[in-house]
């Protein structure tokens, strides 16, 4: 007598929701635990909404997304080079086309209608600028942020799964901002002009901060900007400085502005601050 002996699977799954700043990503590491018979291909069903990004392993050799939508998602099917069995791991990235805002956030689990059983951890990072606090959650078991298996820089929220059909609906907060600026000025009176360095250090809390704005006098001219992330398509407005940065800032940054202001040998007036 000859049997058709099925594939057995556990699956081990470690995944990150991240609230970037333009979409939202599922970053996962799928470790399967193949026993039995070994396997050729392997189906996830991931959010009809998400885009596959990759889908890499040792063993992996192709995938392919259906194109049906069943329940809000879509399967995929993850081809092996061959025959595989013991453990293997595939690691999964999703993103979805979403700039990061306050509201609801609700976690779409993936699944796997092929496994005997799951267990994990989920995570959840946040964009600088916002922060995330569980809503409602079923079959998640917080742990401390420390316990998670993964350290990822932002994690917010860490969770053990207790069922595979767990569900999870986050809240996210925009934080305030508040900058802090530390400004040294520097004046050099010379013959005909006064020239003038000001050196500003910035700390930036909650928000980042994606332009400064400085007040200048009026009299002054062939200003000069550099510092960290300084965008050289700053603008003058009147007496204000636009300067915008080439990336968004949390944290320390500085700055140094120079400038020269014209003065009669016989002397003048010194605008200063």
């Amino acid at each position: 007598l000859a049997d058709h002996v099925l594939p057995e699977t556990m699956i081990m799954e470690q995944s990150i929701y991240e609230l970037a700043e333009t979409d939202r990503r599922i970053i996962s590491d799928i470790e399967l635990d193949i026993r039995e018979a070994p396997l050729r291909e392997w189906e996830i069903e991931i959010p009809a909404d998400y885009t596959v990004v990759s889908c890499t392993g040792a063993a992996v050799a192709d995938y392919s997304l259906a194109t049906q939508v069943i329940d809000a998602r879509k399967r995929l099917k993850v081809l092996f080079s061959g025959a595989v069995k013991d453990r293997q791991l595939i690691q999964l990235r999703l993103e979805k086309n979403e700039a990061a805002k306050a509201g609801d956030w609700q976690l779409l689990p993936l699944r796997y209608p092929q496994a005997k059983s799951q267990r994990g951890f989920i995570g959840v990072v946040a964009t600088a600028g916002y922060r995330v606090a569980a809503k409602a959650n079923e079959s998640l078991t917080e742990i401390p942020l420390a316990y998670f298996p993964k350290q990822v820089a932002g994690l917010q929220q860490a969770y053990r799964m207790r069922d595979a059909k767990w569900t999870s609906s986050m809240t996210v907060e925009a934080l305030g901002q508040s900058i802090q600026a530390d400004v040294f000025h520097l004046y050099s009176v010379k013959e005909g002009a006064v020239y003038g360095s000001v050196l500003f250090n910035y700390f930036v809390v909650g928000a980042p901060a994606t332009e400064w704005r400085v007040d200048v006098p009026a009299a002054i001219g062939n200003i000069d900007i550099t510092g960290q992330n300084i965008s050289h398509e700053w603008r003058r407005e009147g007496n204000v400085l636009v300067i915008p940065l080439s990336r968004p800032l949390l944290g320390s940054g500085t700055m140094l502005l120079t400038f020269e202001q014209p003065i009669a040998a016989e002397g003048g007036t010194i605008a200063t601050g």
